[in-house]
């Protein structure tokens, strides 16, 4: 009986058009929120990479300055903690610390940088304008790798990484069709 119910309701042409304009209306709200949160993802991605560019800048600025070895490896420290503490959410002050913190991480790779960071500071008669550079680049190295890593999330999430994919395949598809005449 109850079936039979519905059934003679929505025969009413008044009540099924405002079940079609609901669901329509429901899939429309839907298709929204996906793209919104979408937009939002490809926004922050972008905001990180930015950041990480203007980090790479104050190196480069350090690099290319002409102040005495002791202040450039005291800008850079200054520089690499708040990137610490932006990126990795670290409290630590020491670098012997961070790279124990960078282990339990399972980031290898500025766990031995930190180590390194110990050295140069330690260590002052190893204390060279050659040294600093390089540890400059090192670290421009392993940070910009997670700048790079941060594009293609945001490449990844976009349509127009996806049409030049297909258009890539296709291309590979006529080379191919030329190569056997």
């Amino acid at each position: 009986m109850g079936w039979f119910a519905l059934l003679s309701i929505l025969s009413d042409r008044k009540v099924s058009l405002l079940l079609i304009f609901v669901i329509l209306s429901v899939i429309i709200a839907i298709t929204l929120t996906l793209f919104e949160i979408k937009i939002k993802r490809k926004a922050k991605a972008k905001e990180e990479t930015k950041e990480q560019q203007v980090f790479i800048l104050k190196l480069r600025k350090i690099q290319k300055s002409n102040k005495e070895v002791r202040e450039k490896l005291e800008d850079f420290d200054r520089i690499i903690k708040n990137y610490f503490r932006e990126n990795f959410k670290t409290g630590k002050e020491d670098y012997t610390d961070l790279a124990q913190e960078f282990r339990k991480m399972k980031k290898e790779e500025f766990a031995c940088f930190s180590e390194k960071m110990i050295e140069l500071f330690y260590f002052p008669e190893k204390l060279t304008p050659v040294k600093i550079n390089d540890r400059i680049n090192e670290f421009i190295k392993i940070a910009g790798g997670r700048v790079i890593r941060c594009r293609k999330k945001a490449i990844k999430n976009t349509k127009k990484h996806k049409k030049i994919k297909k258009f890539k395949s296709k291309k590979k598809f006529f080379k191919k069709k030329r190569n056997r005449k």
